[in-house]
């Protein structure tokens, strides 16, 4: 059973799950958000840093697994030594939406569907997330991912199969491990790959000019747009970062490439002013790389890694330098 103690402690939590609730969070978005993450007056809370809810070795926020693999941990390794002190991630709280590529069984909610392990990559360390958060000094929040979700769909789901849904949206807030409520400092976005695999319709995005709300949404580039509204609204103090779906082995109903999804991807990052990191060119060779046409091996998981965080480094801080296409 999925852990959910917690999850509506604290100010902000209550309110995204008002919102979630009530079915007002269109609204919300275009009233705005002002709300504090402490609140104020006979309610307000000690913040609690996240740190002191962690146990001191706990292995899946740590990153010190002991059964983790050998190639797993110089990956890491290899990843860290590209990361320069004082980097303006180092530190933070980070959650991830995501898909198939993402996952992680016993890090994911249990009621999640999952992918990893599988083929060599048979321990936490081989993911890529696990060493982008320990080779950047990072702290898991929560893992979001589910396998075969999807970007467009209903936003009221509560299965987690939707990355706009309500259900997988409040899962950002929620340690996948301990069942206590987090607010992330940083969250990655990575999907889409689901969406061009079942063919749904590309769609064109035009900045301010999204027709997108609550309810079935079936064009990606809409989706995408809102769930990054969402996001906006939902996470007002989260830095957030658009990957790209890495290259496939895979051919589309309608013959589609997966960098036409991409290019909406880009233009939704750049319009929303969020982060974006262009892993469709981190140089991962499908044929070698892929052990199915889709999902990364242990080398793929390494080589998106290792390119995630060469463009941190390379960005003084996530303002400058990460916003263009890279």
């Amino acid at each position: 059973m999925m852990k959910m103690n917690n999850r509506g402690a604290g100010p902000l939590a209550g309110m995204r799950a008002a919102f979630l609730a009530a079915g007002l969070l269109t609204a919300v978005l275009l009233a705005g958000c002002a709300s504090s993450e402490t609140g104020s007056g006979a309610d307000a809370q000690e913040p609690v840093t996240y740190m002191e809810r962690i146990p001191e070795n706990d292995p899946i926020h740590t990153g010190n697994a002991q059964a983790g693999s050998t190639a797993g941990e110089e990956a890491s390794a290899a990843a860290s030594s590209a990361v320069s002190s004082g980097s303006w991630y180092e530190g933070k709280t980070v959650s991830i939406i995501g898909d198939s590529i993402s996952t992680y069984s016993g890090i994911i909610p249990d009621d999640y569907n999952q992918n990893y392990p599988a083929d060599d990559v048979d321990d936490v360390s081989k993911t890529w997330w696990r060493q982008v958060l320990d080779g950047g000094n990072m702290t898991l929040g929560s893992n979001a991912s589910f396998s075969g979700g999807l970007t467009t769909g209903d936003t009221f789901d509560m299965s987690g199969m939707i990355a706009t849904g309500a259900r997988r949206m409040q899962d950002l807030s929620v340690d996948s491990h301990t069942g206590e409520s987090v607010d992330p400092e940083i969250i990655f976005v990575m999907t889409g790959t689901n969406d061009y695999i079942q063919d749904r319709e590309v769609g064109t995005y035009t900045p301010g000019q999204t027709s997108a709300k609550e309810g079935e949404i079936d064009v990606f580039a809409d989706a995408y747009d809102f769930l990054l509204t969402k996001l906006d609204a939902m996470y007002p103090g989260a830095q957030i970062v658009s990957l790209t779906c890495i290259p496939t082995g895979y051919v589309n109903a309608s013959g589609k490439s997966v960098d036409e999804y991409n290019e909406q991807i880009r233009q939704v990052a750049i319009g929303h002013g969020a982060a974006l990191i262009d892993t469709y060119n981190c140089g991962l060779d499908p044929a070698a790389e892929l052990y199915d046409g889709v999902h990364p091996n242990a080398a793929g998981m390494e080589k998106i890694s290792s390119f995630i965080l060469s463009k941190l480094a390379s960005a003084p801080s996530a303002a400058a330098g990460m916003k263009e296409v890279n």
